[in-house]
């Protein structure tokens, strides 16, 4: 089988899209093990929707065991932090992640008090597998 981006990435879901989010909140672990693939490097995706109102941000946090999470150190991090505001939104997000840590999830952080909110979505693209091509 030829290489392609199909062969050797996947994505998975953190922060599913819901009704507008006015508050704080955790994605679901991504496990970088999917299928026993063992992938090496992965992106973190937002797709911002419409923003009405407060700013939210977006962070990686990483576990060893799925249960213990801490924010991803900067040194394993590749480009800007996600900042989304009403005039920014209706928007895709990215930034990578480099670091060994086998768990990861998306952070939202709102400020400002919104009281509509925005809507948005937040997963993984993981590439790189050990086995290659992946199931």
């Amino acid at each position: 089988m030829r290489r392609s981006s199909y062969s050797q990435s996947t994505f998975v879901s953190s922060l599913t899209p819901t009704a507008a989010r006015t508050a704080s909140s955790n994605g679901s672990s991504v496990d970088r093990m999917q299928g026993l693939q063992a992938y090496r490097s992965a992106m973190l995706v937002v797709h911002a929707g419409a923003i009405t109102d407060g700013t939210h941000t977006f962070k990686i946090q990483v576990s060893d065991d799925g249960t213990t999470w801490a924010d991803a150190p900067t040194t394993d991090l590749q480009g800007p932090a996600i900042s989304v505001a009403a005039v920014t939104g209706n928007t895709a997000y990215t930034q990578g992640y480099n670091g060994p840590a086998r768990y990861l999830r998306a952070v939202a952080t709102v400020t400002g008090s919104p009281a509509t909110g925005g809507l948005y979505s937040a997963g993984f693209v993981l590439s790189g597998p050990r086995r290659s091509p992946r199931a």
